[in-house]
């Protein structure tokens, strides 16, 4: 697989054909991140929220790169709780620098914001079904 840095290397051959944007995939460590320069919301939506980011960087040789990093393993898919892939959300934050810092920032924020509306909500159905079960253990020992 090609990385970032074999394509810069023949970058005036991209740039000669029209090939200035190039969508990167892989390993996390090795991506473009000295060049960032955007972070949006998009790619993968769970839960209300969009559980990944794409990450733009332009870099001096003319090319432009984007990648999206997910903030939850692929596993979570389907589950009604989320996940948080912590150690890698920690690292783009160091990664990441200027407008693309703040808005990795400020989507991390909303994703806050998010999960925690969700965990009330979840909270409120816990405390629910406790009432439940306390008032049908109460019905038996009644009925006894």
């Amino acid at each position: 697989m090609k990385t970032w840095r074999d394509i810069v290397e023949k970058a005036a051959l991209y740039k000669e054909i029209g090939h200035i944007e190039h969508y990167l995939s892989g390993d996390i460590h090795d991506l473009p991140w000295a060049y960032v320069s955007r972070c949006e919301p998009g790619g993968l939506h769970r839960m209300d929220m969009a559980v990944s980011c794409r990450f733009s960087a332009h870099h001096p040789s003319g090319l432009t790169f984007s990648w999206f990093v997910d903030i939850e393993s692929k596993e979570m898919n389907g589950q009604s709780w989320c996940q948080l892939d912590l150690e890698t959300l920690r690292k783009v934050a160091e990664w990441t620098h200027g407008q693309a810092h703040s808005e990795f920032l400020a989507y991390l924020h909303s994703c806050a914001e998010n999960l925690h509306e969700k965990a009330a909500k979840f909270q409120q159905l816990a405390t629910d079904q406790f009432v439940q079960v306390s008032e049908l253990k109460r019905l038996v020992r009644e009925a006894r």
